[in-house]
């Protein structure tokens, strides 16, 4: 059990901290690009839902492989590892989408 608060405990931490950095700070980008101040926030709190949705099912669904670990203490790093590799992509494909969003917008093709 003192395991698993060791992988569950940072893993939240880290996960809702970020979470709420991109929230914060997304806002701004998304009002931004679109002029509609209401829909950029509705839009801003739905991406938080999905970020916290998939996450959190992740760190649920890895501790179901554990099973018996050898080594516990490299199995929580690895699996702290890769929340952040996970945070880290989907991070970089808000800002793919966002860029095209923003490069359509800006060639007069979506008026919002």
């Amino acid at each position: 059990m003192l395991l698993y608060s060791f992988y569950i405990i940072p893993t939240l931490i880290i996960t809702l901290y970020v979470g709420h950095l991109l929230h914060k700070d997304g806002r701004i980008l998304l009002r931004h690009l679109i002029s509609n101040g209401h829909l950029a926030d509705r839009i801003n709190d739905t991406l938080l839902l999905g970020y916290y949705l998939v996450n959190m099912g992740y760190i649920l669904f890895a501790i179901g492989f554990w099973g018996n670990p050898e080594e516990p203490v490299l199995r929580v790093l690895e699996n702290i590892g890769t929340i952040l590799l996970i945070l880290a992509w989907l991070h970089y494909q808000n800002i793919a989408c966002l860029y095209l969003f923003f490069k359509f917008k800006l060639s007069e093709k979506w008026k919002l």
